[in-house]
């Protein structure tokens, strides 16, 4: 039986794609991770602005945010983006700071490895 891929599916797949490539830019070669908690999940990171200035910082840029970050040098994509967890990006939105040290998640790297 041959597998017929919609077209929805190889637009997600498509997005996917230029995704994770846009995170491993942010990266810059080191593993995706939460850059306030360290959250390793790259499965569920957010491109997340540390400056909060409502709508406005986000709008000056032209376009998508991915494809911005794809085609701008890295110096000026990470002085504007970084990855955050869903939990520290929220935390951001709602309080307009980071979660302070006591409230972050707490990531055990070395059970992860074994």
């Amino acid at each position: 039986m041959n597998y017929y891929e919609t077209v929805p599916e190889k637009s997600r797949r498509y997005r996917a794609r230029r995704r994770m490539k846009a995170m491993l830019k942010l990266a810059d070669g080191g593993p995706i991770r939460c850059a306030i908690c360290g959250c390793p999940h790259e499965e569920i990171m957010h491109i997340g602005h540390p400056e909060h200035r409502g709508g406005r910082y986000h709008r000056k840029m032209d376009g998508k945010m991915v494809s911005w970050i794809l085609r701008t040098p890295i110096e000026e994509v990470k002085e504007r983006v970084q990855l955050e967890c869903p939990y520290c990006n929220s935390w951001h939105n709602k309080f307009k700071e980071y979660p302070p040290e006591d409230k972050r998640p707490c990531w055990n790297d070395e059970l992860r490895r074994r």
